[in-house]
């Protein structure tokens, strides 16, 4: 009936199969067939996991290991410092705290320890100021010997600074130049604060200080140089006599060979004393013998120099400034290092590189007479000399009434306008010596 209905058709048409079914058949010559990984495949690939886990394993045992390894010395040299068991676990929880990674240093580094253990102590204060692992620590840095930092050592935070250490103290919201200068001292410092009193009596009373309140602090550490620092006040004791402030753990250190130094117009006398010529062999030889048998008598205590030895010295003195040069000038820059002093009109000094004396009888502000200088440079200027001169031997006696004299008179301003190093005027600039180049006591 199919074969009636299609008479135009081929007989064999419907036996055929569809171009569909032709498709299927070239279908996996056209693309690859998936298939199950072979043997060799599945053991290379379990043989990399293992080799990968393997390597894993064997970094974190060397790991585990290392990190054993140095608690280990870090307990041992812990230890032998003298430290106890309770306080080398509080190091090593510190350590791991600070993520450090060698914590020996801890032990061995006053400023490691310092910049590690501060952050942590003053957290800890904040929240609990009483709590018992800062008298740990405490105790830990009594142990190891870091209570007290050696002068060539430059201070690190106020935890460093000594009990009794001078300092000088403004309101921050008063500002320097409001005269609202005040002499304090450092009464106590622990790991929580730093308790600080006034020195003068008339400052007694410190009502105008507030809990909250910033302050600005400076001081000068004998033999080092002067530091810097913006504290907040944390309470003030019922009496209202004392402060408690909280530690800073970085202070402003002016750089060593740099003093503050101010401008000034004061008249003075100056003697340049010639050098001595050079000498023979044997009278070289001669006077070293003298020298060290006069060294030799001044070290023995029960030889000290009578009225005769010091009327001789004076007899000395005075032979020299008659044999030397006088040089009349005016110093117009001060610092605890040197001065820098501009001759008066037709003065001729001598650029010798001897030893200059400032008149013994100098009166002024600032206690100059009798020091000796060593001249650095003698630079000459639109028909002036200008002499750079740095202190020979200064006594810290001296030294302390200059820093001091140089503090008043940049708070005050008793002699006139007081400039930093950074600020001076542009007239001046170029007569500033170098004398805040140089230490003081001649280093």
């Amino acid at each position: 009936m199919a074969a009636a209905l299609l008479p135009h058709l081929p007989a064999n048409h419907i036996s055929n199969p569809m171009p569909d079914e032709r498709l299927r058949e070239v279908l996996p010559f056209l693309r690859p067939r998936s298939a199950e990984p072979t043997l060799f495949t599945q053991t290379v690939f379990y043989l990399l996991w293992i080799g990968l886990a393997v390597l894993v394993s064997l970094y974190v045992l060397r790991h585990v290991r290392l990190r054993q390894r140095r608690r280990q010395e870090f307990i041992g040299r812990a230890l032998s410092a003298g430290l106890t068991d309770v306080d080398t676990d509080l190091l090593m929880r510190i350590a791991a705290k600070r993520r450090l990674k060698n914590p020996e240093r801890l032990l061995s580094s006053a400023a490691v320890f310092e910049r590690q253990t501060g952050p942590w102590a003053s957290a800890l204060a904040r929240k609990h100021r009483h709590h018992r692992n800062l008298d740990r620590l405490a105790n830990i840095r009594a142990t190891l010997g870091y209570n007290e930092v050696s002068v060539d050592r430059a201070l690190i935070s106020t935890r460093q600074i000594n009990q009794g250490q001078a300092l000088m103290v403004w309101l921050d919201e008063v500002g320097e130049s409001e005269g609202e200068f005040r002499p304090w001292l450092a009464l106590h410092c622990d790991e929580a604060r730093l308790t600080l009193a006034p020195m003068l009596r008339e400052d007694a009373s410190v009502e105008s200080f507030r809990p909250g309140d910033e302050i600005n602090v400076r001081f000068w550490r004998e033999g080092d140089t002067e530091y810097r620092f913006h504290a907040t006040i944390r309470e003030r004791d019922t009496p209202g006599r004392s402060l408690d402030v909280a530690h800073v753990l970085r202070m402003e250190r002016v750089q060593q060979r740099d003093y503050y130094r101010i401008h000034m117009n004061t008249p003075v006398l100056l003697y340049a004393i010639a050098p001595e010529p050079e000498i023979a062999e044997e009278e070289e030889a001669a006077t070293l013998l003298r020298e060290v048998e006069a060294e030799l008598a001044e070290a023995d205590p029960e030889d000290g120099a009578g009225p005769e030895e010091a009327q001789n010295d004076g007899e000395d003195l005075d032979a020299l400034l008659c044999a030397a040069t006088q040089v009349h000038g005016r110093v117009v820059n001060l610092s605890a290092g040197g001065i820098a002093v501009i001759c008066d009109p037709g003065e001729q000094p001598p650029e010798q590189s001897g030893l200059w004396i400032v008149d013994p009888a100098h009166e002024g502000d600032f206690p100059l007479g009798g020091l000796r200088c060593d001249l650095l440079e003698a630079s000459h200027r639109a028909g002036t000399t200008t002499l750079k001169m740095r202190f020979r031997e200064l006594p810290s006696s001296v030294e302390r009434k200059i820093v001091r004299g140089i503090y008043e008179h940049q708070v005050h301003g008793t002699a006139g306008d007081v400039h930093t190093r950074p600020g001076l005027p542009a007239e001046t600039a170029a007569s500033t010596p170098e004398p805040n180049r140089a230490e003081p006591n001649g280093k």
